[in-house]
């Protein structure tokens, strides 16, 4: 088992990839903004490579994000709103409403730009694994970007001849947006529904649109995977792989973790198997409650009690 974690890039996710060619797109194209609706992570990432590239971002980000996503974007755009109700609700009018402006489309649900930096995980997966690729990859999926742009990228090195195979795709949800587990399961399409709240903001999607489709059609056409995890066992797993790795990793990221073991119990994917784990947020953008820590006294007699625990 592998863990790929993308919690060192410059805004502490795996949405860095996607909006430096973004943001490089509306460059390339002449526009001098660029506007994004998200639960978080992609806000601060398309406000971080535009001020960068000197151009202005227009934030639209969810009223129910974690208070530091709130803070690194206000610190990096005035051009920042935030939005009640959830980003179904929103993503549609967004797109609607950027048609009829002068902005470039920063978002995912219609942006190719985009996927072509999520690509980049498959290069470098492959690179650190040896010049191999991995049995399987579990994703993350809210809108599905990054196991599409990352299973194109290993596609494009099999056909290339670098890899012999392509990885297994693993699509892990929360169990409160879960409409791809369930179509895959069912054998049926994908339904969307209304979603309630999940600590993994970012794949906190109820309606993928037609990249849910997509998503689909590549587990189907590769013989992939799909698990749910529910709050309490991604948080269970985010505790986990900090005590046992020393990685603190964001929910987003976390829900990857519980999915493997669910399938793993399950025997659908053999224990003795090559599995990468996409992890791909920091925690240190999470808004969770510290629980109750003990507090001593400041005096030698207390310090050796606890040395000696």
């Amino acid at each position: 088992l592998w863990l790929k974690f993308d919690g060192l890039n410059p805004t502490g996710t795996v949405k860095d990839r996607s909006a430096v060619t973004a943001v490089a797109a509306a460059r390339q194209f002449g526009f001098d903004r660029i506007g994004v609706v998200s639960t978080g992570n992609a806000a601060t990432a398309i406000a971080a490579y535009a001020a960068r590239a000197g151009i202005r971002a227009l934030v639209l980000s969810s009223a129910t994000s974690s208070r530091p996503k709130v803070s690194h974007v206000n610190a990096l755009t005035a051009d920042f709103m935030m939005y009640r109700g959830n980003y179904d609700d929103l993503i549609g009018a967004f797109d609607r409403a950027i048609d009829s402006h002068v902005v470039f489309d920063g978002g995912a649900s219609r942006n190719p730009y985009k996927q072509d930096g999520k690509k980049t995980l498959a290069y470098e997966i492959f690179e650190q694994m040896g010049l191999q690729a991995p049995a399987y990859v579990v994703y993350p999926v809210g809108m599905g970007e990054l196991l599409l742009a990352s299973q194109r990228g290993f596609r494009e090195l099999h056909a290339a001849g670098h890899a012999d195979s392509v990885p297994i795709p693993v699509a892990a949800q929360s169990s409160v947006a879960d409409t791809i587990v369930k179509a895959l399961n069912e054998g049926g399409p994908r339904v969307p529904i209304s979603i309630d709240y999940t600590i993994a903001e970012g794949v906190a999607v109820g309606d993928m649109g037609a990249k849910g489709d997509w998503v689909l059609r590549d587990l189907r056409d590769a013989g992939g995977l799909s698990a749910a995890a529910s709050d309490d066992e991604v948080v269970e797993w985010q505790h986990r792989l900090a005590r046992l790795e020393g990685i603190w990793a964001g929910p987003t990221g976390c829900v990857t973790l519980p999915v493997l073991a669910t399938l793993a119990a399950e025997g659908k994917i053999p224990r003795d198997a090559r599995v990468v784990c996409t992890v791909s947020e920091t925690g240190l953008k999470s808004d969770l409650e510290p629980p109750d820590i003990p507090i001593i006294a400041a005096n030698e007699a207390a310090i050796l009690d606890f040395l000696q625990s």
